[in-house]
C-alpha cells in the first residue's frame, strides 16, 4: 500500500478514535456532573456508551466475537452501579477507578475492532490469557507499533533505493560529500 494512502487511512482512524473519546468523555461528564434526575444516570450512561459503540459498529462492524463479549462485559459492569452512587458528594474512588476501567475497556475494544476494518489486524497476533484488558492492550500496542512506523516513515523517509528515482541525485550528493 502507499504512503500516502496509509497516511489517510490513519487519519480516518485517528478522526473516529477522537469521536469516540469525546462522546466517552462527555457521558462520563454529565454522570459526575450531579445531574439533577438521579433515577437513571447509570442507564443514561450506559446508553450513550452503547450508542456510540453501535454509531461506530454501524460503519465499521467488528469482525471477531470477542469484541462483541468485551463491549457487552464492560457495559454490563458500568450498569451495575446503582443510581445513588452519583448523588455523592465525594463518590467512592475505587469505583470511579471501576467505572472509568471498564469504559477504557470497552473503548479499547472499539478501536481495536476498527483496527481490523481497515485491514490492520492486531487482534489476529494478539494472544489471549483469559485478561481481556490485556489482550486488548496488546493489540493495540500492537496497531500503535505500526502507526508509529507509519508516521516516522512519513517524517522521515527512507533513502532511496540504488537505481530508483533519485538515485542521480543521492549519488551526486555522496560524491561532493567524499570530495571535501
Amino acid at each position: 500500500m502507499e504512503g500516502a494512502t496509509q497516511f489517510v487511512i490513519w487519519w480516518k482512524i485517528v478522526e473516529i478514535i477522537n469521536f469516540c473519546t469525546d462522546a466517552f468523555n462527555n457521558a462520563l461528564d454529565v454522570a459526575l456532573s450531579h445531574p439533577p434526575d438521579l433515577s437513571s444516570v447509570t442507564e443514561n450512561l450506559v446508553g450513550t456508551l452503547n450508542a456510540t459503540v453501535w454509531e461506530i459498529w454501524s460503519l465499521y462492524p467488528p469482525t471477531y466475537v470477542i469484541s462483541l463479549t468485551d463491549v457487552q462485559t464492560g457495559l454490563d459492569k458500568i450498569h451495575k452501579i446503582p443510581n445513588s452512587f452519583w448523588a455523592s458528594t465525594s463518590p467512592d474512588d475505587a469505583t470511579i477507578k471501576d467505572i472509568v476501567q471498564n469504559i477504557y475497556m470497552v473503548q479499547l475494544t472499539v478501536v481495536n475492532s476498527l483496527f481490523v476494518n481497515f485491514k490492520i489486524d492486531s487482534i489476529e497476533g494478539s494472544k489471549y490469557n483469559g485478561d481481556s484488558t490485556e489482550f486488548e492492550n496488546q493489540a493495540l500496542q500492537n496497531s500503535a507499533d505500526r502507526f508509529n512506523l507509519v508516521v516516522s516513515t512519513a517524517i522521515h523517509p527512507l533513502p532511496p533505493r540504488e537505481g530508483g528515482p533519485y538515485a542521480f541525485y543521492v549519488r551526486q550528493a555522496e560524491s561532493e560529500t567524499r570530495l571535501t
